[in-house]
């Protein structure tokens, strides 16, 4: 049976679940629009920027758990996709890249051909795999190995780039090798009963035990088994900005979450636990002090991921359990089944809980700075007014710390950040890619007015595609953290953002826009925006406040000597 190798393409896709793609209608792209159009299965977004293309089918992978698509044309085009990739790369995101080239015999070496560019070797560093298809028989065979790799072990994305010639050339394919189950997901590896019954002994024996439940546990489904294990071991409980929701914020064991940005209890219970559970979780400078992971020089450290390589790479391991996390921590909970924590231990936990709901208590409801809302109290005001299945995004600097602390996350894949490459710009793409996955739930992104301008552009693909998203933008004027840093250090250059009017940009773009400067003014725009069928964006006059956490944040991984200068 003879096709065309863009038809293939696009059932490879199909085949392994995916249902969105994003990039922008381009020249050498035109076999793929063309078969992208004669279908249904797999829905199109054409963004305003390659960068969003790639940040949407994030939002759409780290919301649903499927693998989502990302095009990009031949030099630029290709090009533009770099920043958004590194980010799925960064936070292990599962996503297809495929890009075009020049003609098979124009380039490979460059003849300097209009728009060549190595593409293969720009995404290496940047994905897993970065292939290229020199061959349009074997589309179905190098589309199911990209698939598989970008899904197993320790996620990531995988770049294919396909010359134009053989994208639009046509080719005989065996219906044999587009069979569904071919592009199915290998299975997850499961633990060794005889390491479960040692990091059960391990835990067992812990006087003040500490469960840190990563990103690993969201794509393993494994939220359940975790809380079970924690309530077994009677264990304070936290989760990292991938893992957040894992432990619902209204459960008994947690101490808050999203790394050292998460509380002094937080911090505290790292310091000071003498065993800890890290489930699917990296030990990334978010839990970090000055001098590298917070956890304790003595304390004992089980470890369960599906990524060998994990183990031991920036904390010891006393028993490291390679495997998936659901698996593991079922069977780690079914042989704690008659565990009964010492008061003692419910006791620590208890402590750090209580601790950390009064360090929330005594700074809630922070009046007014400068006749405008405290960021803080905003962050309230939107959690207060959340509907229960929500889906938040968190872009910016100083923005996304008040809203991790003051909005709650009942469950997983509810929350979103970018904390592998703190990449700006990528709550509005996140949001509209969460939005085209789950049409029906109030989809909000919270953002800083520096992180805006990098992807407002996008506002037009959301009211294209009639995707009512709402932007809130904490609008301090500045730079804030970079320009509390300067003057901290005796100067200000080139921070202020002032001037401005984030609602009037929405209107123009045919987007609802409102600017606020009270608390009365957020909840009466904030009711309307949820009752929009159009996206809407809501300026939010402020004032830079500084996070109680900026001290933990800003010794992270600081270059020696500690007192070097540092925007924090």
């Amino acid at each position: 049976m003879e096709r065309i190798c863009a038809q293939i393409v696009i059932d490879c896709l199909a085949l392994s679940g995916v249902t969105k793609a994003f990039g922008i209608a381009s020249g050498k792209m035109m076999p793929l629009m063309r078969a992208l159009s004669e279908q249904n299965r797999i829905r199109f977004i054409g963004v305003r920027h390659e960068q969003a293309a790639a940040m949407m089918a994030t939002g759409v992978a780290l919301g649903t758990g499927q693998i989502a698509c990302a095009f990009g044309e031949l030099g630029p085009g290709g090009s533009n996709l770099v920043p958004g990739v590194a980010n799925a790369f960064a936070d292990n995101v599962p996503l297809i890249v495929i890009t075009t080239g020049n003609a098979s015999h124009l380039t490979g070496p460059d003849r300097g051909t209009l728009m060549d560019l190595d593409l293969v070797e720009l995404f290496r560093p940047i994905t897993k795999s970065s292939l290229r298809l020199t061959d349009g028989r074997r589309a179905p065979e190098v589309l199911r190995r990209a698939i598989r790799e970008a899904r197993t072990g320790r996620p990531g994305p995988v770049h294919v780039n396909i010359p134009a010639d053989i994208l639009g050339g046509t080719y005989p394919y065996d219906p044999r090798m587009l069979m569904e189950d071919d592009f199915a997901a290998a299975p997850r590896p499961f633990a060794d009963p005889a390491l479960i019954a040692e990091a059960a002994a391990c835990l067992a024996a812990g006087k003040r035990p500490l469960v840190i439940a990563g990103g690993g546990v969201v794509r393993s489904g494994a939220a359940d088994a975790l809380m079970t294990v924690a309530d077994r071991l009677g264990a304070a409980a936290t989760a990292t900005q991938m893992g957040i929701g894992t432990v619902p914020t209204d459960h008994p064991a947690y101490i808050g979450h999203g790394g050292i940005i998460g509380g002094a209890a937080l911090v505290e219970a790292l310091q000071t636990a003498d065993v800890v559970l890290a489930v699917g979780c990296r030990f990334s400078s978010w839990l970090w002090g000055a001098n590298g992971p917070l956890i304790a020089a003595d304390a004992r450290l089980v470890q369960i991921d599906t990524d060998p390589a994990a183990f031991g790479r920036n904390v010891p391991v006393t028993v490291g359990i390679h495997a998936d996390a659901k698996a593991a921590l079922t069977a780690l909970a079914n042989r704690l089944n008659s565990h009964t924590p010492p008061k003692a231990v419910t006791g620590w936990r208890d402590m750090l809980t209580t601790r950390h709901r009064a360090e929330l208590s005594e700074s809630a409801g922070a009046g007014p700075v400068d006749g405008l809302p405290h960021p803080a109290r905003y962050a309230e005001l939107l959690n207060e007014m959340l509907p229960q299945d929500a889906l938040v995004t968190y872009d910016g600097g100083h923005t996304t710390f008040w809203h991790n602390e003051r909005l709650s996350a009942p469950a997983p894949r509810t929350r979103f950040h970018a904390p592998g490459l703190a990449l700006l710009g990528v709550g509005l793409p996140y949001a509209i890619g969460l939005k085209a996955a789950y049409p029906d739930r109030q989809v909000i992104c919270t953002v800083g007015d520096g992180s805006v301008g990098f992807t407002v552009q996008e506002l037009d693909t959301a009211l294209r595609y009639r995707l009512p998203v709402i932007t809130v933008v904490h609008n301090n004027a500045a730079w804030g953290v970079i320009r509390a840093g300067q003057q901290k250090h005796g100067f200000d250059f080139e921070t202020d953002l002032s001037g401005t009017d984030y609602a009037a940009i929405a209107r123009g773009f045919g987007c609802v826009g409102h600017t606020v400067r009270s608390e009365e003014e957020f909840r009466a725009a904030l009711s309307a925006c949820l009752a929009e069928d159009r996206p809407s964006l809501i300026d939010c006059l402020t004032t830079f406040q500084p996070h109680p956490a900026m001290k933990y944040f800003g010794a992270a991984g600081a270059p020696r000597p500690a007192d070097v200068a540092l925007p924090y």
